[in-house]
Parts: C-alpha cells; sequence; structure tokens
C-alpha cells in the first residue's frame, strides 16, 4: 500500500479560539504554548524594585491535542492563565526554519547567456540570499539567467573594499601620483584596474592593554579586492583596527581593552568573484524581519 505524501499544500492551519476546544481534538500545535506572569524583582545596585517576566512552558510545538493535552490547557485557562487563541495544524511539523538576524556570506553560481558568473552577496538565509540575488540581476542585466548553485562562506569576513581608504601617509610604501597633493583625499588602492579577489586565512595576535607578553592567537577568514598579497595585509589591518578601536571604546574597563600585536597570513588564494552585491543592498530585505 503507498503512503500518502502530505506537503505543505494539503496543511489546514488556523488560528483557534480556546472558548471551543473539543473542536480540536486530533490538531497539532503549530506553536508553542506558554504561560507568562511578571513578579517584583529587587536591584540591589540600585535599590529599585523593578518587574521581570517569568514563562513557563504548557505544550511544545508538535503536540496534538488529545484528550489529555486538551485537559491541561483547559486547567491553565480556567486557571486565568491568558491563552485566548492557539495556532493548530492537521500536520505534525515539529521543525522550524532558523530565524538569524546577522547577514553571512553566500557565493552564487549564476548562468546567464551560456556562462557561468560568481556573485557575491550578504544575507540571513540562504533562500534570502537567492532573493536578493534575483533582485539584483534584473536591475543589472538584460538577458535571462538561472541561479545554478549557492554556497554558503559563512567563515569568511567580507570587506567592502569599495568603501576602503587606505591613509597613505600611514603605509608610505603606497605611493601617490605625483600629482596628488595633501590635501586631497587618499587613494583607493584597492579598486585599480588589475586588483583581484583573494580568499585570505589570518593569524591574529592580540594582547590585553600593557599586557603585551601574554598574548592570544585567533583565526580569522578574510575575501577582499587587493591589487597583491602585501596590499591585501594592509587592507586587512587596516580593517581589523578600525574594529578594535570601536570595541575598546565600549570597554568598561581597561582589562577589556586589546590590542593587535601581529597579524600574518597563513593561505592566500585567488577567489573569482564577477560581482560583489552591495550590503546597503541586502539590508533592505532585513528591515521586515527586526
Amino acid at each position: 500500500m503507498t503512503k500518502e505524501v502530505q506537503t505543505r499544500k494539503d496543511e489546514i492551519r488556523f488560528v483557534a479560539d480556546t472558548n471551543d476546544l473539543k473542536r480540536l481534538n486530533g490538531m497539532y500545535l503549530t506553536k508553542r504554548v506558554q504561560r507568562t506572569w511578571k513578579e517584583k524583582y529587587l536591584n540591589d545596585r540600585t535599590g529599585e524594585i523593578m518587574d521581570i517576566e517569568r514563562s513557563e512552558m504548557i505544550l511544545d510545538r508538535g503536540t496534538r491535542l488529545n484528550p489529555d493535552a486538551l485537559s491541561r490547557l483547559n486547567f491553565h485557562i480556567q486557571a486565568g492563565d491568558n491563552l485566548t487563541e492557539i495556532e493548530v495544524s492537521n500536520q505534525n511539523r515539529q521543525a522550524e526554519p532558523y530565524n538569524r538576524r546577522g547577514l553571512l556570506p553566500y557565493l552564487l553560481k549564476v548562468n546567464i547567456n551560456s556562462h557561468n558568473i560568481s556573485v557575491l552577496c550578504q544575507a540571513t538565509s540562504c533562500q534570502k540570499a537567492i532573493i536578493i540575488a534575483t533582485d539584483y540581476m534584473e536591475l543589472n542585466f538584460k538577458s535571462t539567467f538561472e541561479i545554478v548553485g549557492v554556497k554558503s562562506m559563512n567563515n569568511y569576513i567580507i570587506i567592502e573594499h569599495i568603501l576602503q581608504r587606505i591613509e597613505t601617509e600611514k603605509y608610505p610604501k603606497f605611493d601617490c601620483d605625483d600629482d596628488e597633493t595633501e590635501d586631497k583625499e587618499p587613494k583607493d588602492y584597492a579598486v585599480k584596474e588589475n586588483a583581484k579577489f583573494y580568499q585570505i586565512d589570518a593569524d591574529i595576535k592580540t594582547a590585553r592593554k600593557g599586557d603585551i607578553e601574554d598574548t592570544l592567537l585567533n583565526q580569522y577568514s578574510f575575501i577582499l579586492k587587493a591589487k597583491n598579497v602585501e596590499n591585501a595585509k594592509v587592507i586587512i589591518r587596516d580593517t581589523l583596527e578600525k574594529l578594535f578601536e570601536e570595541r575598546n571604546a565600549e570597554a568598561q574597563t581597561e582589562s577589556e581593552i586589546y590590542d593587535i600585536v601581529d597579524i600574518s597570513l597563513s593561505t592566500a588564494t585567488f577567489c573569482t568573484i564577477n560581482r560583489i552585491i552591495e550590503r546597503d543592498f541586502s539590508l533592505a530585505y532585513t528591515e521586515d524581519e527586526q
């Protein structure tokens, strides 16, 4: 006998009023049911009495509403817990997608005009990366296209090189053109015509302020555009220094302040990327997720 296949197309899902629990017998919960209440809390540091919210799970997501589960639910309703509505389904869907808040990099392979190009974008999920890339391709190309692959690059930090400005007085090895004066904006060395994309693993040694001997070693991975490996190292150092400056400015004590002691590149390979979708373009898709 062939097993019946169920999909979301066959699902019956609705928000039910808890005034009539009998009609929900045999249905499944699509969301966790929990009761919440507030308790008074004395802040020992300030002496202020504050409200703190407590919660307790009554029935978990995916629970089948059999007579025992309905009886438990009814007990809490009669006790005065605010459980006026619950969402139910005729299918037992216990897993749920993880809703990530931060953006992560994804590399998409797009076939256009019988050629494959690589597009890098930042998104909260693989599915959202496809939506963002589709939007971008429709706006920036004329031919038909097909997204044929998506690869997560979650371990990499994307340095938005187009906005990266390297101070020439800080790195004199990259000299300005003869006609450039001091009052002009420093050149963006990462956007020269011969620049290439790199995937770089770097070992970063850091130490607490005033304790340079006791170092911590961490490895970071980057994707950036540079004219050579040495130029890439300069950009990475500049980016990390700015990041550490921001973090140190928020430190509450000196023990939380760290400085970069050394940066060494462990691997550096070329990365074939034809387009990078700007972070601001991707951020437009996170507004509805906040």
